[in-house]
């Protein structure tokens, strides 16, 4: 998944949640915010699907002195989970669901 179906993906979510008027400047905080959380999304529901030894793994990746970027946590992934992209996608819709019901 690049940065760029990312960031279509949460200007699409904004769209959809139908807020009015905003600012260039509102607008770029909130993406950036958006993707954080979606970020921590996909991480929590990755996670669910892993062995405890992988788990570890990535844990390590993300908390180490200099943690890893997004791509090469999923370059991690991928192999390790022969359907990441499924679940990436997977996890991106359950947060879609739960950001325009509130």
């Amino acid at each position: 998944m690049t940065n760029e179906t990312i960031r279509q993906f949460l200007e699409q979510l904004i769209v959809e949640k139908q807020f009015k008027d905003l600012s260039p400047a509102l607008k770029e905080t909130m993406i950036e915010s958006l993707h954080k959380r979606l970020e921590a999304h996909i991480i929590m529901a990755i996670a669910e699907k892993l062995d405890e030894k992988t788990a570890e793994e990535m844990n390590a990746m993300l908390e180490g002195d200099a943690p890893k970027s997004v791509g090469e946590l999923q370059e991690f992934l991928k192999s390790r989970i022969p359907n990441i992209e499924e679940a990436i996608a997977e996890a991106m819709m359950e947060f879609r669901s739960v950001y325009l019901a509130n």
